[in-house]
């Protein structure tokens, strides 16, 4: 059986995209890890979870299915695995990210296109729909 991690991945429809998991409920429901902060970046072939010092030695005993990041300066952080992977679209949670959140992450990460569709957030839903 699939986990939560590999069906993000394999619903990420192009090489050159990503998708990036910032809302609390879906950190959770993808890494099997409740925290205040952090973001879950997936890749078709690789998936990372960036998380401040609070929550990472634990996180590295509980989640699985991708690596787990110490926080440091996330935006670069994040900018040096857009780069490493090749991205040109990120596909961000529509439904759950602000206008503002939208115009800092479009500002933090000027070479990326951003997939602000409900694109994600539909197919994260459409996932959690099925109980496992």
């Amino acid at each position: 059986m699939k986990t939560n991690i590999e069906k993000l991945m394999e619903f990420i429809p192009d090489p050159n995209n990503c998708a990036v998991v910032t809302s609390q409920v879906n950190r959770r429901y993808f890494t099997g890890f409740k925290t205040s902060s952090g973001t879950l970046i997936c890749f078709k072939e690789k998936a990372y979870f960036i998380v401040d010092f609070r929550y990472f030695e634990k996180a590295c005993e509980i989640v699985k299915g991708c690596e787990v990041i110490l926080e440091k300066e996330k935006t670069v952080q994040i900018n040096e695995l857009m780069k490493k992977h090749c991205i040109k679209t990120a596909m961000i949670e529509a439904s759950t990210m602000t206008v503002s959140q939208l115009g800092s992450f479009r500002e933090s990460f000027p070479r990326i296109n951003v997939d602000f569709s409900n694109t994600l957030s539909n197919g994260i839903n459409n996932m959690r729909i099925l109980k496992n």
